[in-house]
């Protein structure tokens, strides 16, 4: 899954660990599936003033927010980031996974 939509944080050499979820859990980092597989990584927090949208929105600014309701995110939302590796040698970690 290619990182630079959340650049500079991330970067297509790092690599994060994610936990099944199958719903909003709070402010986190989620990865999120499309009805065409596809993969990517957005952060999620409550819309201030509506109990039931989010903000959508990656850490490069070049791409823009998104609003949803809950209930769509919920459709879509396959795990939360715990954790991301900052890779020093991108070939070595390649060969490893």
């Amino acid at each position: 899954m290619a990182a630079g939509r959340m650049a500079p944080t991330l970067t297509n050499t790092d690599y994060v660990l994610a936990v099944p979820c199958r719903r909003y859990e709070g402010e986190y980092l989620y990865v999120v599936e499309n009805t065409n597989g596809m993969r990517r990584l957005v952060r999620a927090e409550p819309v201030w003033g509506s109990a039931d949208k989010l903000r959508l929105w990656r850490d490069n600014a070049h791409y823009p927010d998104q609003v949803v309701r809950r209930a769509v995110f919920d459709r879509f939302v396959i795990g939360r980031v715990i954790a991301d590796i900052k890779t020093r040698d991108p070939a070595a970690m390649a060969a490893l996974v």
